[in-house]
């Protein structure tokens, strides 16, 4: 019999259907990234190119539809600030990562 989910499950169980990998990539990234002091800033296609050599079998579009880029809540679960910067429908520049370490 299954139970409905709790709220206080969702995290757990959100994070059981990602990968190792999606982790190990954010996590080179970020330290790849590191400005030394505050924070890690990069663009969206050079954690897709990552996760390209951890799952190569898998297209760019696999990693939008799998959720593999929707990370935000558990990095700041884990007391980051992250900011998600994307273009609006009017607007034309790449899409970001940034990690801001809390003060």
């Amino acid at each position: 019999m299954v139970d409905p989910i709790k709220p206080s499950d969702i995290m757990r169980a959100k994070r059981s259907s990602l990968p190792d990998g999606v982790f190990e990539a954010f996590n080179e990234i970020i330290v790849e990234k590191w400005d030394g002091n505050y924070e890690s800033y990069f663009l969206q296609s050079t954690i897709v190119k990552r996760l390209k050599e951890k799952f190569p079998d898998l297209s760019d579009d696999d990693f939008f539809k799998k959720g593999y880029l929707n990370v935000e809540e558990f990095y700041i679960e884990a007391g980051w600030k992250v900011v998600y910067d994307s273009p609006d429908y009017n607007e034309t520049y790449p899409p970001s990562f940034k990690f801001i370490k809390k003060r």
